[in-house]
């Protein structure tokens, strides 16, 4: 079952992965350690290197904005591998037949019958 111990859990876990994740980066391109000057402006012509940020920031120095950001993106990832995991647990489990009341007492009353005693 799923609980909030499993989300804590998988949200510490993949924020750690992604501040992992940013270390391999900076080692694995070295593009990432030549590069000066990152900005925050908006360029969508250069999207396809939004995987490289956590490498970027980094680079840069920018600690606690990288720390900050693989919090945040630990949470959703967290969040959505529960929710993926509760849907599949859903798809794969079987029909189960809704099981009746046992305070379900049938109250009607035959024509010409007495009803049943009170309790």
């Amino acid at each position: 079952m799923l609980s909030v111990r499993s989300l804590l859990l998988l949200w510490v876990c993949a924020s750690l992965a992604t501040l992992g994740y940013a270390y391999v980066d900076l080692r694995v391109t070295p593009g990432l350690v030549q590069e000066r000057g990152y900005s925050i402006d908006l360029d969508f012509t250069r999207i396809g290197e939004l995987w490289h940020w956590g490498g970027r920031l980094l680079n840069e120095g920018a600690i606690g904005l990288l720390v900050f950001n693989s919090i945040i993106v630990g949470g959703f990832l967290a969040l959505l591998v529960l929710w993926a995991a509760q849907v599949l647990s859903r798809v794969l489990q079987p029909p189960s037949e809704p099981e009746p009341s046992p305070n379900s007492v049938n109250t009607t009353v035959a024509l010409g019958s007495m009803p049943p005693p009170a309790e």
